[in-house]
């Protein structure tokens, strides 16, 4: 009878035994997945920064080069203002008379 009870008990023992060791590896199979998808999720985010960073890059330049071709637009309007204004001054600032 005590030869019996110490069997089931050495069966159960090693039943427990290798239900730890099945979870030790499911947990340590679970932990490893998580850590590589971890990875990949800030492999992610880096690659999601570079493109911000770059769409940024090309927004920045879009609107410096529209800024360049609106400030050269005014420079041309100043330079015909001034000069129309040159021009009509010399013909009303005259010393002869038109004829």
């Amino acid at each position: 009878m005590l030869q019996r009870y110490l069997k089931n008990q050495y069966e159960s023992t090693k039943k427990m035994e290798r239900r730890i060791d099945f979870i030790h590896e499911s947990l340590g199979n679970k932990s490893e997945v998580l850590f590589k998808q971890v990875i990949k999720l800030d492999e992610d985010i880096n690659k999601l920064r570079e493109d911000h960073d770059r769409s940024l890059n090309l927004v920045k330049l879009d609107v410096a080069a529209k800024y360049q071709e609106l400030l050269n637009k005014s420079m041309r309007i100043e330079d015909t203002s001034y000069g129309n204004s040159k021009h009509l001054g010399s013909i009303y600032n005259r010393d002869t008379p038109l004829e």
